[in-house]
């Protein structure tokens, strides 16, 4: 009698310990859902596949990325090319953003290399996120080819409104090249885009385009690089039609010549499923039915230890 108590004892411990953890959990789903159900509010209707090139750049060739870019800009639903990869300035004539602001560093005080935070994008990003420029002119057309030779038009963030003018020139290294750059634009103050995968403010942020080459351009590993973040972008998908990934581009992105691709998926609920197979919102419900059940079970049980 007295073995039996004690082994109702230790199952009325076991039960409450999975009890305990199960509620941990549901508390975990209960955060992921209300995490996604903002996402959802903020992504207005869409899914977006955040891509990313994996492999070294270095070992393919430009025609191998090209086939992949005209896949994904020709597939009918949006493509961004947004890639945050900064300049670096071999001199001390740039800035450097110390945590406190925008600082300036004079000419000879510094010997080291300063990066300024740059964003390669698209023309789309620019019109469906309404980046305007309050001083000079926007990118569009021509800005996107490049051959040797050529200036890069790049647009400031509002927070270079005191420091360049517009028509201003430096030389600024990107992806192990040297290059040209010419500011032909600044942005209005407090410009912003969100791309499911973060919101980007970009009043400290140069604005480069993502350009094509074109002519006689030798192609360097920077370019190779280049060529792999013009496809390292994002998907926008309607969300009625969230298969489509799995159907169309998951299969495209596992087997291709450009190599090895990841991918997250906003909101997180369709990221779950399409990594894991497992609906949250199921996944919370089966969880709250479980620990329902041991609640019941304990009751059970600690009936049965006073019977004896």
């Amino acid at each position: 009698m007295k073995q039996k108590k004690v082994i109702l004892i230790l199952a009325a411990v076991a039960v409450v310990i999975f009890a305990v953890i199960d509620f941990l959990f549901i508390l975990v789903i209960n955060n992921l859902i209300a995490y996604d159900k903002r996402e959802k509010k903020r992504n207005n209707g869409f899914c977006y596949i955040s891509i990313q090139h994996e492999s070294s750049p270095m070992k393919k060739e430009v025609e191998d990325f090209q086939e992949i870019y005209d896949f994904l800009t020709s597939s009918g639903d949006k493509y961004y090319e947004i890639y945050a990869q900064p300049v670096k300035m071999e001199k001390g004539e740039f800035f450097d953003y110390g945590g406190s602001g925008l600082v300036e560093t004079k000419n000879g005080q510094s010997a080291k290399k300063t990066d300024a935070k740059t964003l390669q994008v698209s023309q789309n990003v620019l019109e469906d996120y309404h980046i305007e420029t309050e001083e000079g002119r926007s990118l569009a057309g021509e800005d996107f080819n490049y051959f040797p030779g050529k200036k890069i038009p790049v647009l400031m963030g509002s927070a270079y409104r005191d420091i360049y003018q517009i028509g201003d020139t430096f030389w600024a290294k990107y992806l192990f090249d040297i290059y040209e750059f010419e500011i032909v634009g600044i942005i209005q103050e407090g410009a912003k885009a969100y791309l499911g995968n973060g919101t980007y403010r970009l009043d400290e942020y140069i604005i480069m385009p993502s350009f094509y080459i074109s002519g006689h351009t030798e192609v360097t590993d920077g370019l190779k690089i280049h060529y792999a973040n013009k496809t390292s972008g994002i998907l926008k998908v309607p969300a009625e039609e969230q298969e489509r990934f799995e159907n169309y581009y998951r299969p495209m992105l596992e087997n291709n010549r450009a190599g090895e691709y990841s991918w997250t998926i906003s909101p997180a609920s369709v990221f779950y499923k399409s990594f894991m197979g497992v609906d949250i919102y199921l996944l919370r419900n089966i969880a709250v039915l479980m620990l329902m059940a041991l609640v019941m079970g304990e009751i059970v049980v600690l009936k049965q230890v006073k019977k004896k």
